[in-house]
């Protein structure tokens, strides 16, 4: 029997979350290229192996909504179990998950002899929780994916079963450079490689060459995360009001599309005049953002100055190296986002520091606008999604088979 790689993940497609990107990216490309997997998700077992759509039985209370009431408990049980574990969303599927992955991990062992390899991905750290003692309890390999948002690993305190995850695993990878500090202090055994989440084929394929706006205007568009909170948007929209009366023939001045979860009803009252249009709208699906984002002369990018922000790398990004268009940075100069456009957009993206004592003036921005807009589409190919995933594989000894 030929080697099968079981993939932990709660979240995964048709689900529109950060959290299913990931494990999305690493079953296309084993489909692609014939790895067998089973992949355990909140929408059952799907088996590499059967027609395709087809899925296994569903794992215990996958489907299962979860009450106020229940919420509560698990929250009360958290306070209580700090020390021990960390509770989140995904605890009560965790552990009906567990017998149907514990079981097929010995099965595959008795029937090849060797070692079931498990790749899972965070940031719910019922995930890793899942993937460890399935594998602790069938002598299994266990490699970790490490996200920016798992609070016990990247805090102050590292509970128990966190601490324990981390050590039992064979290798681990992370998609931030902060993260893998933080890694190298906790479990300096695993020396984290950085592989980031790497730009989709359905961005590359939005790409486009744009043509002059009739009106002479400048139109921007920021795709809101699915996450909210901590960004400066106020700071944004007072710059851009400003650069917009600066900017120079032909351009009239700036369009800007707004969408995304947050209520910014207010934004257009405040700051639109006729040199400044702002259109707001709801959340849109990933298609439709990336067709909005390709269409637009420049992309914007907010990022907040708490942790989790300055840590992390927006999946956005990625999507807007894909579709080609110049990128407005406004957050920290200190992220890890700055420096991942530092190295793979330079001359491609305008930074403001939004803690500087004097950010970028206004002229140099419209001169900028100006600039950015005016340039060829120029899409980046890599760090592609196939090319990181071939790197985890690397590293879990997936690649020969």
């Amino acid at each position: 029997m030929h080697n099968v790689l079981h993939v932990v993940s709660y979240s995964y497609p048709p689900a529109n979350v950060p959290a299913a990107h990931r494990p999305d990216q690493m079953t296309r490309y084993l489909k692609r290229s014939g790895i067998a997997f089973r992949a355990y998700t909140r929408e059952g077992v799907i088996d590499s192996s059967r027609k395709k759509g087809s899925k296994v039985a569903q794992t215990g209370g996958a489907k299962k909504s979860v009450s106020h009431a229940s919420k509560g408990r698990l929250m009360s049980l958290a306070a209580k179990l700090g020390l021990l574990l960390e509770v989140d969303k995904a605890t009560l599927w965790g552990i009906t998950t567990f017998p149907r992955l514990w079981w097929d991990l010995v099965r595959f062992r008795f029937r090849t002899g060797r070692r079931a390899t498990v790749w899972t991905t965070s940031p719910l750290v019922t995930n890793i929780y899942l993937a460890t003692f399935a594998g602790i309890f069938s002598f299994s390999d266990v490699h970790l994916d490490l996200r920016d948002a798992i609070r016990g690993i990247n805090g102050s305190r590292m509970p128990l079963f966190t601490r324990l995850a981390v050590n039992y695993a064979k290798t681990s990878t992370v998609v931030t450079p902060s993260l893998r500090q933080f890694i190298l202090r906790r479990a300096p055994k695993l020396n984290p490689q950085i592989v980031y989440n790497g730009i989709s084929d359905d961005a590359l394929l939005s790409a486009k060459k744009l043509a002059l706006d009739k009106r002479h205007r400048i139109t921007l568009a920021y795709v809101g995360a699915v996450y909210g909170g901590d960004r400066p948007y106020v700071q944004a929209m007072e710059w851009l009001a400003l650069a917009a009366s600066e900017l120079s023939k032909p351009w009239t001045g700036l369009s800007l599309t707004f969408v995304g979860r947050e209520d910014v009803s207010d934004l257009p009252l405040r700051y639109v005049c006729d040199a400044f249009q702002i259109n707001a709208g709801g959340e849109v699906g990933k298609q439709e953002a990336l067709n909005i984002s390709a269409d637009s002369n420049i992309n914007i990018v907010l990022v907040g100055k708490s942790e989790e922000h300055r840590c992390g790398i927006p999946l956005k990004i990625y999507d807007l190296l894909g579709v080609g268009r110049p990128i407005l940075y406004i957050g920290p100069a200190d992220s890890d986002a700055v420096r991942f456009l530092e190295e793979f957009a330079a001359g491609d993206f305008f930074m403001i520091d939004t803690e500087a004592d004097h950010p970028a003036s206004i002229e140099t921005l419209a001169e900028w606008l100006c600039d950015a807009a005016s340039k060829e589409t120029s899409a980046k190919c890599e760090p592609s999604s196939s090319s990181q995933v071939r790197k985890i594989l690397q590293l879990i000894g997936m690649e020969s088979y």
